[in-house]
């Protein structure tokens, strides 16, 4: 699984996104010239996956999405939601290597507030 993760990491760098890690978080966010791209980051966190959402002028505050168990089931949530993203311009083998994993991640993952959409998203790999 660590090999996947490493192939999604670099697909979605071919595809222009930004994926930083500090400590034992991971951000990923469409690379833009856009001041507001704050919006489209996605956070991976041991206790699960996040999104920056404006909560008022000035400050932005983390809400968690998805709850899962472990920091590499929060990467490949957050890299796998991204890449469902690019399916016209993903590589087949890097899309079969996902699918070998995506079921039981989904298993371990679960909807905590708003976040049944990546995990629909998710499930339409598998189909």
């Amino acid at each position: 699984m660590n090999n996947t993760i490493a192939l999604m990491i670099d697909f979605l760098k071919s595809v222009n996104y930004d994926i930083t890690f500090d400590d034992i978080c991971m951000t990923i966010v469409k690379h833009k010239d856009d001041p507001w791209n704050h919006f489209n980051k996605f956070i991976a966190k041991p206790d699960g996956v996040y999104n920056y959402v404006e909560v008022h002028m000035g400050g932005y505050d983390e809400k968690k999405r998805v709850s899962c168990g472990n920091f590499e089931t929060a990467c490949f949530l957050t890299l796998a939601l991204f890449i469902s993203r690019n399916k016209s311009s993903t590589q087949e083998d890097l899309l079969l290597e996902m699918k070998q994993y995506t079921e039981t991640i989904l298993n371990n993952a679960s909807d905590y507030w708003r976040g049944q959409f990546i995990i629909d998203e998710l499930n339409s790999l598998l189909k």
